[in-house]
Parts: C-alpha cells; structure tokens; sequence
C-alpha cells in the first residue's frame, strides 16, 4: 500500500506543473506533466485492484477454512522470502557451477 500523503503530494504538485505549463503554453511540459498524471492515476487504480483481489482471495480462503495471515505476520513473512533470496540464488549458482566444472 503507498503512502496517501505522499500519493496526494505528488498530484498536488503534477497539478501545478499543468497549470503553470497552461499558463506558459509549454506544450512539452504540459504532455510531460499530463503524461506524470495519468501514470499516478494507473498507480492508484492498480492498487485499488490489488488491494480488492486480495480481498477476494482471502474471503475465498476463509471460506475453504483456510486461516489466513495478519497484515503483519504477511510483511514479516516477506521481508524473510526477500531476505533470503539472495542466499538461495547464490546456492543455486554454486551448484550450476560445480556442475558445469565437474561434468562437463
């Protein structure tokens, strides 16, 4: 989930580059700046969306009987998965290595 505050920030100021680009009849500016809106409108659309799909999953899961996770137990299991990625990429390149010297 983004920061709402730092969300309404950044159109506040996209806003004023629209208005000031209108003001100036920059249109190189203005494209930039509608083109930096519409970006954030697809932002918050598609958190939205993901946000009302994880809904959904879950209501389904708990349905099914399935316990579902806390908001925070999901960060703190995924800060673990990010975590270990690098360690489980390095294994994986050490045993293609070893393969690769050995069998071939």
């Amino acid at each position: 989930m983004k920061n709402l505050d730092l969300m309404q920030q950044r159109r506040t100021e996209i806003q004023q580059r629209l208005q000031q680009a209108v003001a100036d009849g920059n249109d190189d500016a203005f494209s930039q700046a509608f083109t930096d809106f519409t970006e954030l409108i697809q932002e918050a659309v598609m958190d939205e969306a993901k946000g009302l799909v994880q809904a959904a999953d879950s209501v389904v899961l708990n349905g099914r009987g399935v316990r579902q996770l806390t908001s925070e137990e999901n960060k703190y299991y995924q800060q673990v998965i990010d975590a270990m990625k690098p360690a489980i990429l390095a294994k994986h390149f050490r045993i293609s290595m070893w393969y690769f010297q050995n069998c071939y």
